[in-house]
């Protein structure tokens, strides 16, 4: 798949929604790499996500400074999310355990991946291994600028 959408922020809920009315999405292991400038609005995405996916728990924002946050999925197993901004090298990840962390999650949304492309491959192969799917979405502001207003771009991991 590979489809873009315009999306309102205020219609974002059922976006994420739709994005997992799929079971097999829904109930299988897999990664979101969510790709955007500064402010494109990848915690807001990851939020709808994670409230799609476990409508009881209260969203802690970006983990800019935790690196993750972990939230239960209703039906068992837990939602990572990780924002790689403030890492400054493939090591610093490697040694923050942040990986290892992510790739027992059932979903994980990774915020500045494009950073890191040996690390993204290396969660990319983790996910497939357990028969797991994933996606990158890339997120920008359509023009003229609508700040109420995003582009999503999606695109199924091969």
């Amino acid at each position: 798949m590979s489809d873009k959408y315009d999306v309102s922020l205020a219609d974002l809920a059922g976006f994420a929604g739709r994005l997992f009315s799929d079971p097999l999405r829904r109930n299988t292991p897999g990664v979101i790499f969510l790709i955007g400038d500064l402010g494109a609005g990848k915690s807001t995405f990851a939020q709808a996500v994670i409230k799609e996916l476990s409508p009881q728990v209260i969203f802690s924002g970006s983990p800019t400074f935790s690196l993750i946050h972990r939230y239960p999925l209703s039906g068992g197993g837990l939602v990572l999310h990780s924002d790689w901004y403030r890492i400054d090298s493939e090591a610093d990840l490697e040694d923050s355990g942040v990986l290892e962390e992510l790739s027992q999650a059932q979903i994980a949304l990774v915020e500045w991946a494009s950073k890191f492309s040996d690390s993204k491959e290396h969660l990319k192969k983790i996910f497939k291994r357990r028969r797991g799917w994933g996606m990158v979405v890339e997120i920008s502001t359509p023009l003229p600028t609508d700040p109420l207003s995003r582009v999503f771009s999606i695109k199924d991991i091969d």
